[in-house]
């Protein structure tokens, strides 16, 4: 209860602060944001910003992942739990750490089991170009043990979001949040196929509904 409090405070506060930050925030629905378990999947182009003008652009309160080195200290785990984050490690934070992923999978699927909705970065980081990366495979890996633990009956949605600034760091630029058509993942899954193969597949779909909610210029062409 405290840690809702918190949250929804927050939440508040940085919705009044960016109406003052940006000269213009408009925000899109293809489809209106399903009821139950979420997934929001995004493309990352400013390292803090993002999280923060995803979950200020909806009525829903996700929950974010975010690199676990902050969570080293019991204190920082506290708050950050207050405030809806949950850790996900990489190989820059040392291959040991990585087996810790499957704790966070397992607490994604818990959250997703009670119809909460989870932030999730695809690309992985940010990258500052206008243009998508491939998606990895982290939000798939999520989706998936959520379905195989609830035999297909807990239908969790994939939103892709499209952010797009007109500029990353200057004040009173503009920023676009496109919320698009949910990718229901039991229609994705082929019993037919392997685990990989599925996986594979979702994350091509999400990459298909992701790429026209935002500015992509092909790399090969962006010079």
């Amino acid at each position: 209860m405290f840690g809702d409090l918190i949250y929804k405070s927050l939440k508040l506060f940085a919705t009044i602060n960016l109406h003052f930050y940006y000269k213009k925030w408009q925000v899109n629905f293809i489809k209106p944001i399903p009821e139950g378990p979420v997934l929001f999947v995004a493309n990352h182009q400013n390292s803090f910003l993002d999280a923060v003008v995803l979950a200020c652009s909806t009525k829903r309160d996700p929950w974010f992942l975010a690199r676990g080195g902050v969570f080293e200290k019991p204190w920082a785990r506290k708050v950050l739990g207050w405030l809806r984050m949950a850790p996900v490690y990489r190989f820059r934070d040392g291959f040991s750490t990585l087996r810790k992923n499957d704790e966070t999978i397992t607490k994604c699927v818990s959250l997703l089991e009670k119809g909460e909705s989870i932030l999730i970065f695809g690309e992985g980081n940010h990258n500052d170009k206008y243009y998508l990366r491939s998606l990895q495979k982290g939000f798939a890996r999520i989706a998936a043990a959520a379905e195989e633990k609830n035999h297909g009956t807990l239908k969790v949605k994939i939103v892709p979001v499209g952010l797009q600034y007109d500029s990353l760091n200057d004040f009173r630029s503009r920023v676009l949040v496109t919320f698009g058509n949910p990718i229901t993942v039991h229609d994705i899954w082929d019993a037919s196929k392997n685990y990989q193969e599925n996986l594979d597949a979702l994350i091509q779909k999400t990459e298909e509904h992701l790429k026209p909610l935002m500015l992509h210029i092909d790399p090969h062409a962006y010079d």
